[in-house]
């Protein structure tokens, strides 16, 4: 077996809100290293109007005692809308439509949000805050 760790750049919408866009795949499978062009698992294939996300971490009773969501939203206020309904366990929160999408992240897969930073004069990979 093995692990894949993907990278994804998030950079400033055309109008407003983010971007995510995969940048590259490094795969470790049976002790050999490796390049991907694409992720094994896709998971941020959003469309250009919901430039707004926010990653929600719920902590809850569940086969994996937590369970990690991905919510976009066309604007700001559709966002906050999103994110409360799917803290409070409503499922039609999450019914994708042309302005809200949930993108609930697969058990085994961890979503870490870091960003480069200079530390003691090096370049380095922290949580993005």
């Amino acid at each position: 077996m093995g692990y894949e760790t993907d990278y994804y750049d998030v950079t400033p919408g055309h109008k407003s809100g983010v971007g995510i866009r995969f940048s590259r795949a490094v795969a470790l499978v049976q002790g050999k290293k490796s390049r991907r062009k694409e992720p094994s698992v896709p998971l941020f294939n959003l469309s250009a109007n919901l430039g707004h996300v926010r990653l929600v971490y719920l902590i809850r009773v569940s086969q994996h005692d937590h369970d990690m969501v991905l919510v976009a939203a066309a604007d700001a206020q559709a966002l906050h809308a999103l994110t409360a309904g799917v803290m409070a366990n409503s499922p039609p929160a999450c019914k994708a439509s042309t302005s809200v999408k949930c993108v609930w992240i697969p058990a085994g897969i961890a979503v870490v949000p870091e960003q480069k930073k200079r530390v003691q004069g090096r370049a380095e990979w922290v949580p993005a805050q």
